[in-house]
């Protein structure tokens, strides 16, 4: 079975299985993009049901989404501290700061 048959085949199981696991449409399409991509590069020549073959990539893509969310939240909350008090300057406050320094009143 060539790239685009696989595709034709199974993207509407793919979608939607993806689409049930991250409830969001572009979430969804992109990690449907991403499990097609994987299959592509893989050797499918011992897999025997390429659905679920293709389905238990989506799901293990899906677990490992959650496990990088769930760390970064993790490390986020243990390390507040260090986010405090350092905001982005927006670009105007770093022209303003330029010009004072340039045209300091007197």
């Amino acid at each position: 079975m060539t790239n685009q048959e696989l595709f034709e085949a199974y993207r509407s199981d793919v979608y939607r299985t993806c689409y049930y696991m991250l409830g969001q449409a572009a979430d969804a399409e992109d990690q449907c993009q991403e499990v097609f991509l994987t299959a592509f590069r893989a050797d499918r020549s011992g897999i025997d049901t390429l659905k679920a073959w293709l389905l238990r990539i989506a799901v293990n893509r899906w677990i490992n989404l959650v496990k990088r969310r769930s760390n970064l939240r993790t490390k986020l909350s243990h390390h507040a501290h260090l986010l405090i008090g350092k905001a982005e300057r927006t670009p105007e406050d770093q022209a303003e700061q330029q010009q004072v320094k340039l045209y300091p009143t007197e």
